[in-house]
């Protein structure tokens, strides 16, 4: 009985919660912008902590969740985007984070560390001129 009170609890969190990540304000996308800029960063520190065989199970599943709160809000910003200007700065976040995403998931190597920190300042600039036009 406590699994299925559970089960549905969460189920129910989930369908209310759903609605308000589709109507974001314009300070919740903002912060959310901003937030971008973090993980993107976030995900470099744990690549680079992966290559260097530090605290790998938490570098692991750090790197995992930022993974997915980054999709999240990029999915949630770019549903939100109020003009054509923001959605094409979205659109160019999107096409520098699918080259990244596959960066950061490759296994660690000092080479590659380079281009993935290359990468990680094009998407923190990119991501920054999001919030640049999000606050105008």
């Amino acid at each position: 009985l406590k699994k299925y009170l559970t089960f549905i609890l969460l189920a129910c969190t989930t369908l209310v919660s759903l609605p308000s990540l589709a109507q974001l304000t314009d300070s919740e996308a903002m912060n959310m912008a901003g937030l971008q800029r973090s993980l993107g960063q976030r995900m470099a520190k744990d690549y680079l902590m992966l290559g260097a065989d530090v605290r790998v199970d938490t570098a692991q599943r750090q790197l995992q969740e930022t993974i997915q709160r980054f999709e999240a809000s990029h999915r949630a910003l770019s549903e939100y985007a109020p003009n054509a200007e923001i959605k094409a700065a979205l659109a160019q976040v999107g096409a520098t984070w699918s080259t990244y995403r596959q960066q950061v998931e490759a296994t660690p190597d000092q080479a590659q560390a380079v281009q993935v920190l290359a990468a990680s300042e094009q998407l923190l600039q990119q991501t920054q001129t999001v919030t640049d036009l999000m606050a105008k």
